[in-house]
């Protein structure tokens, strides 16, 4: 399946989960309230430290290797399941650790039975992970997009329980189940009768090396996106956690188009060999993301006072302006996740790592100064500006790699325009 069919189906699929995905946030937020919403993120913030802390970009490179055809899908999974093994090992004994330190500072409205059920999740994401990347390295979005549907749909569906039993164990072990479900359709989906645990040390070093920069750079990331809300518990209050959280949560769901488009764009990229054939590639893409983000987020922007108190209630009206700040940076970083993800295809991932550090440094400050003035507000002018600046840099780093010309990444061409047209032609023909 070609790249812009690839793209726009993982879109529509997306669309779909961000659907089910919105009544799903909105049942949560609406049962559990701000106080216990606080709760279940701060759990879950856990098994997210620990993913992105313990994986090393392995799920990543795999992606890499077998898209590139460096190595076979046998003998990549033959070689993932003892990291794997490790990996589950090392995250249940670090998670355990770090719930022990920091529970009275950090987790102290969290218990200890909702922190353990939540660490259980980073080992199933890791092994998903590796899985689906597996599936992606083929070019099966179709079969990945169908298993992330269902997943949201039962989802949605076991967290309707919440309207009975408001406990936010309930949403944790939804978290696990749909795990488990993907786990187990994916692994029928690779078609592998059998595995035989295997330690190639060719293979080890060349997937550690090219993982270990990916590694880096989304381990910035992730302190990017969500170390705000550590220092809001610091600062502020679980409350607060909870309702800063609705507007992350809301605004991220922006990022659909462009998440829909790197998803294939990394491995098509990775696939491809002319280094011209790679700029034209990302460019368009580059201009078709700018386009529709802007627009979703400018509709978004208006609505915004009224959607939130009536969907979630009037408690989460102090989200409301964080949440109009957060879409400046929301529709940068769209843009600079295009990017980044075609620096990282053409195995340059170390650049994307120094633009997230300066976005760190960034965002650590401004929070830190900003919070304790103007609250979960700060934290979104400092989200917006960190993700900006981040995005800038990935701008800067790809026009120097691709060799393009800030023209021909902002302005659409008659080629583009020609492109655009037949794909849609083709889509009227099949109506």
């Amino acid at each position: 399946m070609s790249f812009v069919k690839n793209s726009f189906y993982t879109l529509i699929s997306n669309v779909i989960i961000i659907m089910f995905g919105f009544l799903t946030s909105v049942v949560i937020s609406r049962t559990l309230g701000p106080q216990l919403k606080g709760v279940y993120d701060l759990a879950i913030l856990m098994p997210t430290m620990m993913y992105n802390f313990l994986n090393f970009g392995q799920d990543v490179s795999i992606i890499y290797f077998l898209s590139n055809k460096t190595v076979d899908k046998k003998q990549a999974i033959n070689n993932m399941f003892p990291v794997v093994i490790a990996y589950s090992i090392a995250s249940t004994i670090i998670g355990g650790a770090l719930i022990f330190i920091l529970k009275e500072k950090v987790f102290n409205d969290v218990a200890y039975i909702t922190l353990l059920l939540a660490l259980t999740i980073s080992p199933l994401t890791f092994l998903n992970s590796v899985l689906s990347g597996v599936l992606k390295s083929e070019g099966k979005f179709n079969v990945v997009n169908k298993i992330q549907v269902i997943n949201k749909i039962i989802y949605l569906g076991i967290c309707t329980i919440l309207f009975i039993f408001v406990n936010v164990n309930i949403v944790i072990l939804a978290n696990i189940i749909i795990l488990f479900i993907s786990i187990i359709t994916t692994w029928r989906k690779l078609e592998i009768t059998s595995i035989k645990l295997s330690f190639d040390k060719e293979f080890q070093r060349k997937n550690t090396i090219y993982g270990f920069k990916s590694y880096l750079s989304n381990m910035i990331t992730f302190l990017n996106y969500r170390l705000d809300t550590l220092i809001i518990k610091a600062l502020t209050t679980t409350a607060n956690v909870g309702q800063y959280s609705l507007a992350v949560g809301l605004a991220e769901q922006i990022w659909v188009f462009s998440s829909s488009i790197s998803t294939v764009l990394f491995p098509y990229v990775s696939s491809i060999e002319e280094e011209k054939e790679k700029s034209r590639v990302t460019t368009l893409t580059f201009k078709i993301v700018l386009v529709f983000t802007l627009l979703i987020i400018v509709f978004l922007y208006l609505i915004a006072s009224f959607i939130i108190p009536f969907l979630y209630t009037d408690v989460y009206e102090p989200a409301i302006e964080p949440f109009k700040v957060l879409l400046i940076g929301i529709f940068s970083l769209s843009l600079g996740r295009i990017l980044a993800n075609d620096i990282a295809a053409r195995g340059k991932p170390e650049l994307n790592t120094l633009s997230n550090i300066v976005g760190l440094v960034v965002n650590v400050i401004l929070n830190l100064l900003l919070i304790p003035k103007i609250g979960i507000l700060g934290a979104a002018v400092a989200t917006s500006a960190s993700y900006t600046i981040t995005s800038i840099m990935f701008l800067i780093s790809f026009l120097r790699v691709a060799k393009v010309s800030t023209i021909e990444l902002f302005v659409f061409s008659k080629e583009d325009l020609e492109i655009i047209n037949k794909f849609i032609k083709k889509i009227l023909r099949r109506k």
